[in-house]
């Protein structure tokens, strides 16, 4: 973004930020629901820590219940499903107003 457009903004997102920050907040939210899982002798989540990290297409062949465990109600899906939802903040192209107008929408 041009310095001159954002020189009375009092906070700016850029999309490796907003990424970022979606990336640290799904870790912990997988973290802290697998030591509650693993509390209650539940270990679906264990050695799953990369896979959800990981963009769709790059998800490993070694763990092939992935799939079945991005379907369950767990809160570690639901962060890497907002997160998702942001993906499309690092295309190149993208006019100033298409990621203002979808994140006061999706804020909505």
């Amino acid at each position: 973004m041009e310095p001159e457009v954002c020189q009375r903004a009092d906070l700016t997102h850029d999309r490796f930020h907003v990424l970022k920050h979606l990336t640290e907040v799904a870790g912990q939210v997988r973290r802290v629901e697998a030591k509650k899982l693993r509390g209650e002798g539940e270990t679906r989540l264990v050695g799953s820590r990369w896979n959800w990290l990981r963009n769709g297409e790059n998800i490993s062949d070694e763990w092939a219940d992935f799939e079945k465990l991005k379907d369950l109600e767990l809160k570690t899906g639901r962060s890497r499903s907002i997160k998702a939802c942001f993906r499309w903040f690092r295309e190149i192209r993208l006019s100033r107003e298409e990621p203002e107008e979808y994140f006061e929408q999706w804020c909505v």
